[in-house]
């Protein structure tokens, strides 16, 4: 099993979703990615899913947005913040 997490305050979309690629695998698609995005992103986030896909071709995929998100060992509040977390698990 292996599992893999990354955070991006930055508020440009673009921006956003190549920092949490930055250091994420790309060579074989998670089995599940988890997104969580605060409010401000509530409006584009089908294409901040859409530019994860795209790199990421997950075979799974939940998410949700929400007032606190939690990014490794920081809770970011009241700010832009994107959250994923991916784990490969065996078939």
């Amino acid at each position: 099993n292996r599992y893999k997490s990354s955070s991006t305050q930055s508020f440009d979309i673009n921006s956003a979703i190549q920092e949490l690629l930055n250091e994420f695998p790309t060579d074989e698609p998670p089995t599940l990615l988890v997104i969580f995005a605060s409010s401000h992103f509530e409006d584009q986030l089908p294409d901040v899913v859409q530019g994860l896909h795209k790199q990421l071709h997950p075979k799974n995929a939940i998410g949700c947005t929400g007032e606190s998100i939690v990014a490794d060992e920081l809770e970011i509040e009241g700010e832009p913040c994107i959250s994923i977390w991916a784990a490969w698990w065996p078939e």
